[in-house]
C-alpha cells in the first residue's frame, strides 16, 4: 500500500471531487427536475442496459428485450455473458443490499470507479515522468474543450435556445459536453465499464514498467493479472494497452521477446476470454460491429483538445525530429498521413460547403484512403529529414499521442476499418498530451515562471464551464428542455406529462415504441419492448434489422399491410405514439385507419393503442 502513502493529498482532493460529479448529477437529475417533465429513473442512453444488468441476480437473467421469437425466452444468463456486465451486478446487489435504488446506486458506483480511475493515472505518470506528474495530472483531470465557454456566452446572449444553434454546436457539444468514450475524463465517468478496467490497466502497466526496471517477479506477475482482469472485462482496451508497452520498450531500447510476452501474453489471454465469453449470446458480437461503427470527428476532436493541443503540439513538432528508429518512423509515418488527411479533409469540407455545420464521418470516409500516401511520404521523410541531437525522455510520448490520433480519425476501406470503432482510442489521448502540453509549460517556466502560471490557468479556466455546462445541462436537469442542444443524449432522462399520463395506461404486453420510449418502457414491470439501445445487449436479435423496423413503421406513408405483419410478427400488444414524434400527426391518422389496433388512451398528442 506504499502507492496510498505516497499519494499527494491535492491528488485525493481532486479524485474526491470528481468522485462527487457522479452522484451528485444522479441526485439532481431526480430531484431538480424541472416542472414540465417526469424523470424516468434513467440517465444515458445506455442507463437502460445499466439498470438491468445491476437487477440480473434478483431478476434471474430478465430481459425485456426478448422477443416473441428468441428462442432462449426472457430469462436466459447468456444475454448477460459480456462480462463487464458483472461489474454493474455486483454494484446492483450491493445496493440492494444497503437498499439503495439501481439509479443511485449506479450513480454511486460510477463516481467511485472514476476515482480509481484518476488515481490509476496519476501513479502511471508519476512512473514515466515523475517531475511531470503533479502538473501534468491537474491538466488531464480539468481539460476541457471549447464548448463549454462558447455555449455559456451564447446562452448569455440568448442564442442557445434558437434551433438553428442545436444543428451548429453539435460538432462542439459531441466530444466536449456530452458524455461517452473522449478526450476529457469527466465525460467518460458515466461509464464505469471503461472507467474500472482502464484504472486497472493503467495500474497493471506501472506495474509492469516497475517489473521491468527492478527485475522483481512479483510486480510482473501482479501487473499481468491487472492486464489480464482489465482486458477480460473491456476486451476494446486490449490492444492499445499493449501498443502503449510496445511503444514504451522501443523507447527504453530494451526490446526483447521476453518482455514483449510479458505484456502480450495477459492482454491476448484476456481478448480470448472474453472473446469466448461474449459469444455465448447469440447476437451481442455481430450487433457490436455493425452498430458501433465511429471514427474520431477530426474538427470535434480539435475543439475538445484545443486547450492541450496549442501547448502539445509544438512541442511534438520540435522534438520528432530528435527520434530515432521504430519511434522515429512511427511518428513521421503518422504525422505524414495527419498532414495529408487535414488538408484532404478541409478541402472536403470547403468543396461541398460543410465548414459550419460539419461532415466529418463523410469527410473521413472519403479522405482516409488517399491520405495513407502521407504514410509513406513520412517515412520517406524519416529517413532522409534532418535530425536533432539529444533523446527527449517524453519521445515515445509523441508517438503515441501522433499514432493514436492517425488510426483515431481513419475510416479507411472507404469506411472497412469502422467495424473496430477507432474512435475509442480517444480515451488513450489524454494521458500522452497532457504529459506533453506539462513539458511544454516547464520549457515556458524556465524563462516566463508566470506565463507558465497563466498557462495552467488558461487549461483550466476553459475545463471549469466545460465541466459545469456538461454536468448541470448536457447530464443535469438545466438541459432537459426537449428538442435544445443540451437534450443530446438526455432523451431517456425525462418524460413529458402527457407522455407520462398517457404510459399510465399501458399494461402488461410487447410495446411497439420509437426511440427513446422503447428502452424508458423497458424499466417497468411486466413489459417488454422491441428495439432501444438495449437490444443490441440483451434480445439476441439483430438490432440494426429489429431497430430498422421498428422506424419503418413509424414512418409516414408505410404500407398498412406491412405494419400488421409487423405487429404479428413481434407478438405486439400496444403501440405507442409519444407527443413529440417526427411528423406526429401524420402517424397519428394513419395508426387511427390500421384495422389491427384501437385507441385506448389519448392526451395533448400522446395516443396508446391496443392490438386487436
Amino acid at each position: 500500500m506504499n502507492w496510498v502513502r505516497t499519494t499527494p493529498r491535492r491528488v485525493w482532493i481532486i479524485c474526491a471531487l470528481f468522485a462527487l460529479l457522479q452522484p451528485l448529477t444522479h441526485a439532481l437529475v431526480i430531484y431538480c427536475a424541472p416542472d414540465d417533465v417526469i424523470p424516468t429513473g434513467l440517465h444515458k442512453p445506455d442507463s437502460a442496459i445499466f439498470v438491468h444488468t445491476m437487477r440480473m441476480f434478483e431478476t434471474g437473467f430478465y430481459s425485456p428485450y426478448v422477443t416473441c421469437r428468441s428462442e432462449l425466452g426472457d430469462h436466459s444468463w447468456r444475454l448477460f455473458t459480456t462480462p463487464f456486465f458483472l461489474l454493474y451486478g455486483i454494484a446492483g446487489a450491493l445496493g440492494s443490499l444497503a437498499d439503495i435504488g439501481a439509479f443511485t446506486m449506479l450513480g454511486l458506483a460510477n463516481g467511485f470507479c472514476a476515482a480509481c480511475y484518476l488515481l490509476a493515472v496519476y501513479h502511471f505518470m508519476r512512473t514515466i515522468l515523475p517531475k511531470h506528474a503533479d502538473r501534468a495530472f491537474v491538466l488531464f483531470t480539468f481539460s476541457g474543450g471549447l464548448g463549454g465557454v462558447t455555449y455559456a456566452a451564447c446562452a448569455v446572449f440568448g442564442v442557445a435556445d434558437t434551433p438553428a444553434f442545436s444543428q451548429w454546436f453539435y460538432r462542439f457539444a459531441i466530444y466536449d459536453l456530452v458524455e461517452g468514450t473522449n478526450l476529457a475524463p469527466y465525460l467518460l465517468m458515466p461509464r464505469l465499464y471503461y472507467t474500472l478496467p482502464l484504472a486497472l490497466g493503467f495500474a497493471g502497466l506501472t506495474s509492469l514498467l516497475v517489473s521491468w526496471r527492478i527485475q522483481c517477479p512479483v510486480h510482473l506477475a501482479y501487473s499481468q493479472a491487472l492486464l489480464f482482469v482489465c482486458v477480460l472485462l473491456n476486451a476494446r482496451l486490449g490492444p492499445p494497452l499493449g501498443g502503449i508497452a510496445l511503444l514504451y520498450l522501443a523507447h527504453e531500447r530494451s526490446f526483447a521477446w521476453r518482455r514483449l510476452a510479458h505484456a502480450a501474453l495477459p492482454i491476448a489471454l484476456g481478448v480470448a476470454c472474453a472473446s469466448g465469453i461474449m459469444r455465448l449470446n447469440p447476437s451481442f458480437v455481430a450487433n457490436v460491429h455493425s452498430v458501433v461503427r465511429q471514427q474520431m470527428w477530426f474538427t470535434s476532436f480539435v475543439s475538445a483538445g484545443f486547450p492541450l493541443l496549442m501547448f502539445a503540439c509544438p512541442l511534438i513538432v520540435r522534438d520528432a525530429r530528435a527520434l530515432t528508429g521504430a519511434l522515429r518512423a512511427v511518428t513521421f509515418g503518422g504525422l505524414g498521413f495527419l498532414g495529408v488527411f487535414t488538408a484532404l479533409f478541409f478541402f472536403y469540407q470547403f468543396y461541398y460547403g460543410t465548414v459550419l455545420t460539419g461532415a466529418d464521418h463523410a469527410a473521413s470516409v472519403s479522405v482516409s484512403d488517399i491520405a495513407l500516401t502521407g504514410v509513406a511520404l513520412g517515412l520517406v521523410w524519416s529517413a532522409l529529414g534532418p535530425r536533432a541531437h539529444g533523446r527527449p525522455e517524453h519521445g515515445w510520448l509523441i508517438a503515441w499521442a501522433v499514432l493514436f490520433t492517425a488510426v483515431a480519425v481513419s475510416a479507411f476501406g472507404q469506411g472497412w476499418f469502422l467495424r473496430f470503432s477507432p474512435q475509442r482510442l480517444m480515451v488513450f489521448l489524454g494521458v500522452p498530451l497532457s504529459l506533453l502540453a506539462a513539458e511544454a509549460i516547464r520549457c515556458v517556466e524556465t524563462v516566463r515562471p508566470r506565463l507558465a502560471t497563466a498557462c495552467v490557468a488558461f487549461v483550466i479556466g476553459i475545463g471549469v464551464p466545460a465541466i459545469a455546462v456538461s454536468s448541470l445541462v448536457f447530464q443535469g436537469p438545466l438541459g432537459m428542455r426537449p428538442g435544445l442542444a443540451s437534450d443530446i443524449g438526455m432523451h431517456t432522462a425525462y418524460l413529458r406529462e402527457e407522455d407520462a399520463e398517457c404510459l399510465a395506461e399501458l399494461g402488461p404486453g410487447v410495446v411497439a415504441a420509437p426511440w427513446p420510449y422503447n428502452d424508458i418502457l423497458s424499466t417497468r414491470d411486466g413489459v417488454r419492448v422491441l428495439g432501444g439501445y438495449g437490444a443490441a445487449d440483451l434480445s439476441g436479435e439483430d438490432a440494426g434489422e429489429l431497430a430498422a423496423q421498428v422506424a419503418e413503421f413509424f414512418t409516414p406513408g408505410t404500407n398498412a399491410v406491412k405494419r400488421g405483419e409487423f405487429l404479428e410478427r413481434w407478438c405486439v400488444n400496444h403501440v405507442y405514439l409519444p407527443s413529440d414524434a417526427k411528423a406526429r400527426d401524420i402517424l397519428e391518422v394513419e395508426l387511427d385507419r390500421l384495422q389491427a389496433i384501437h385507441r385506448i388512451y389519448s392526451i395533448d398528442g400522446a395516443v396508446l393503442y391496443a392490438v386487436n
